[in-house]
């Protein structure tokens, strides 16, 4: 994706998703190890809504740059990331 966009994502943009989805999306990924167990730090630091307010905070901050990015790319614009 990153080389057909050319805004250096290489992969599917989960942060244009909503951060409600995310925690599912961590869920998704832990599902792939078989009897995978989160480590004690990251289950301290996904706190009492298991992330959403960081992935939130994320979110906030990234989407917005991600859209100038893809701003800059559109097709007449001259200016590149």
């Amino acid at each position: 994706m990153a080389e057909i966009l050319g805004l250096g994502c290489s992969h599917g943009p989960i942060i244009l998703t909503p951060p409600e989805v995310w925690a599912k999306g961590r869920e998704r990924l832990f599902a792939r190890v078989p009897n995978y167990e989160p480590p004690e730090q990251l289950i301290e630091e996904l706190g009492q809504d298991n992330g959403f307010s960081q992935d939130k905070r994320d979110q906030q901050q990234v989407s917005p740059r991600f859209k100038v990015c893809t701003i800059a790319y559109m097709p007449g614009n001259p200016t590149w990331c």
